[in-house]
């Protein structure tokens, strides 16, 4: 190797030595945590969301008991293959409207632990804040979930309106409704006085 060349790799092994002690520190960061965990069942019932979520449940399931017991009435004066159908529709859109009100509860209650988990998130400046149930060890420093629970502890969730559900008698089956209307074009109905 060339004079030369020496002093060029060594001049250049100087300059990435002095820019990795220069530049080594830029990235560091503060010292403490980037990413912490909240135990989410937990909070939800120790900050008494789950006890809101319950409650109101038990009002929808009220106010769906109140509609069945309505179109009972209703089926009093249906025949029994027509009693039979509306009970099955009747069931099924119980149902359906019972489950949308459970996941609809749940949502407004995960809303509200979301915006609380947050807003300890900026107030401890992380980065990252995962569910404890992912979580296999950690130090007791990441565990956010007394903050959580603390900044819960005032909330009412804004479920929304109750669902309402009006009972409306059925419509006849086509054959009858034919026969109804058939009853009153007769010939008979047509004459004029």
């Amino acid at each position: 190797m060339s004079q030369t060349t020496r002093q060029f790799f060594t001049f250049y092994m100087i300059i990435m030595a002095l820019s990795v002690v220069l530049l080594g520190g830029c990235d560091m960061k503060k010292k403490g945590n980037d990413v912490a965990y909240v135990d989410l069942a937990a909070v939800l019932s120790m900050s008494g969301l789950a006890q809101q979520e319950k409650e109101r449940m038990d009002l929808v399931v009220d106010a769906l008991k109140k509609a069945e017991t309505e179109a009972g009435k209703l089926y009093e004066k249906m025949d029994k293959d027509q009693r039979e159908k509306a009970r099955q529709a009747d069931q099924i859109m119980l149902r359906r409207v019972l489950a949308e009100a459970g996941q609809s509860a749940r949502n407004s209650i995960l809303a509200e632990a979301r915006q609380a988990i947050e807003k300890v998130r900026q107030q401890e400046g992380l980065r990252i804040v995962m569910d404890g149930s992912l979580i296999l060890a950690s130090a007791d420093d990441t565990n956010l979930t007394v903050n959580v629970t603390e900044a819960l502890k005032d909330v009412k969730a804004d479920f929304g309106p109750l669902p309402s559900i009006s009972v409306t008698s059925p419509k006849p089956e086509p054959a009858e409704a034919a026969k109804e209307n058939k009853d009153v074009i007769s010939p008979k109905n047509k004459t004029s006085k």
